[in-house]
């Protein structure tokens, strides 16, 4: 999994983290508990937070797992996983002009990277541009072999857009009406 590899110096050792991962695997509360012993001893690795964030999310804490997803790309603005969740929650939390901004760094990605597209996905979505969002999530979700549990959040937000905008008795519906009818995103470990 992507959240193994060590992105900084003296960052929790990967067989910690793999270890934390199976814990969260097999009980939240319990991996939850680990995960915040272990950021006791590495309060700087941006991979805890995210993981902390996410297992937050998936409990449906949202405000909490939002301070995580936030001190993880504070910690490290390149780590993409945390910056594109960061930006997922805080568009689907109705705030969009906080999600363009944690999202628009993602756009300096490789041109090949899935989290470019996804993340180019939701910004077309906050304009409005269903066929745009369309396009840039399913081609994301193609590039995406890393991250399947992304995959099924944007198959699910896709889902939404097509069964809102081809409804014959659809009324006009903004991005952000359909994210909060959307199933609130679902925690994605990584």
């Amino acid at each position: 999994m992507t959240l193994v590899q060590d992105h900084n110096q003296g960052s929790c050792p990967a067989t910690l983290l793999t270890d934390a991962l199976q814990h969260v695997q097999q009980d939240e509360q319990d991996g939850l508990a680990f995960v915040n012993g272990l950021l006791v001893d590495y309060p700087s690795d941006a991979r805890l937070h995210f993981l902390r964030g996410s297992v937050l999310a998936g409990q449906r804490h949202y405000d909490e797992a939002q301070r995580d997803l936030k001190a993880a790309v504070a910690l490290d603005p390149d780590y993409a996983i945390a910056r594109f969740q960061l930006g997922l929650m805080q568009l689907s939390s109705a705030q969009p002009a906080a999600a363009d901004l944690t999202l628009r760094p993602l756009q300096t990605l490789p041109s090949d990277h899935a989290l470019r597209h996804l993340g180019a996905g939701l910004q077309s979505l906050m304009r409005d541009d269903f066929a745009g969002a369309l396009v840039q999530l399913r081609n994301g979700m193609t590039l995406n072999l890393d991250n399947p549990g992304v995959n099924h959040d944007m198959n699910l937000l896709i889902n939404g857009i097509i069964a809102k905008t081809t409804s014959d008795d659809a009324a006009p519906v903004s991005a952000a009406q359909m994210l909060l009818s959307q199933t609130s995103p679902k925690a994605t470990r990584h």
